[in-house]
């Protein structure tokens, strides 16, 4: 995004998963105060049931299903661990061209429950377009899948009183890109894990059109730089109170079937890695393995044991 005395409105591309409450929360805050001079251009989602496609649909946004199965299929003879590398990359390979091909000024995951790799993130950062992510914790506390529930089984255990929502530059490293912005969300007077989910999706509504609205403005001036390493806790940039749960026009979806997807995906889709075995991707690996142990504080990471390449399957986003 070039700097401009008259900007023509921010061209948004947002990715989902899911219901899309939070696509909901961007589409009804541009034009206005909260998001000026901005329009979504498409809608993508891996998965063919999103709810989210819908609400575009509803709001005239181009949409479009990308799944990864046709991928796999691709495959047939290659063992499990080679399939699943080698449709990661083709269908990351894919989705990049297909984002590049609106030409988009920001893209946004908003509950896109896919960890992208360097195939689709390349591209991107060679054209100077950023991907940010809402993620439900604080920079550098939980990171990967089921933060809320973690934060809660903790609490739960005497060991928190407080988690937090982030918009984070996305990287190769699951979570661990510069934050944008990041707001405290209080455990205390939660009485059930459904009660935080609430409070904390309320918090999310606002904080990923904040987020959204901060890089629009910054690549109006000129200033976008594309991050490619996890940096500090200190100095993460904080929000006011944002929580929005009740201006969402259309808020959560009544229940609904899931897609039928085969075994191995349907347990990558659901399960995330247990609590006790966080992990963070290598940087210095070459196979694209996984580490674990504890979570590192600052840019000079230390990195224990690998993972083998396939348990990256159980790691995702539950933003």
């Amino acid at each position: 995004m070039a700097p401009t005395g008259n900007p023509t409105p921010a061209r948004i591309l947002v990715l989902i998963s899911g219901s899309g409450s939070n696509l909901q929360a961007l589409i009804d805050s541009c034009n206005t105060d909260a998001l000026p001079n901005a329009s979504i251009v498409r809608v993508i989602s891996d998965r063919k049931d999103a709810y989210g496609l819908k609400r575009a649909q509803e709001n005239n946004i181009p949409t479009t299903y990308h799944g990864v199965l046709p991928y796999k299929k691709k495959y047939p003879d290659d063992s499990a661990e080679k399939k699943y590398e080698k449709a990661r990359v083709a269908y990351d390979a894919d989705l990049a061209q297909l984002v590049l091909a609106d030409h988009p000024d920001i893209v946004v995951c908003a509950g896109f429950m896919r960890i992208v790799s360097p195939a689709f993130l390349n591209p991107l950062h060679e054209s100077l377009v950023p991907i940010i992510n809402l993620h439900p914790a604080l920079h550098g506390d939980l990171v990967g899948a089921h933060c809320i529930k973690r934060a809660w089984d903790e609490f739960q255990a005497g060991e928190r009183t407080k988690t937090g929502v982030m918009v984070h530059y996305v990287i190769a490293e699951v979570d661990m890109g510069v934050p944008i912005v990041q707001q405290e969300v209080g455990i205390e007077g939660c009485a059930t894990l459904e009660e935080l989910e609430g409070r904390i999706h309320g918090v999310e509504h606002g904080l990923i059109v904040e987020g959204t609205r901060r890089v629009v403005e910054k690549g109006r001036e000129g200033k976008i730089q594309q991050p490619f390493r996890a940096i500090s806790t200190a100095a993460v940039p904080q929000a006011a109170s944002l929580g929005r749960s009740s201006t969402l026009s259309i808020p959560y979806p009544p229940p609904r079937h899931r897609e039928e997807v085969e075994p191995a995906e349907r347990s990558s889709a659901v399960h995330g890695l247990p609590p006790h075995r966080k992990g963070y991707p290598n940087p210095e690996a070459t196979d694209g393995s996984y580490s674990t142990g504890s979570f590192p504080k600052a840019a000079g990471l230390v990195w224990s044991t690998t993972l083998p390449v396939w348990k990256r399957r159980h790691l995702a986003f539950d933003c």
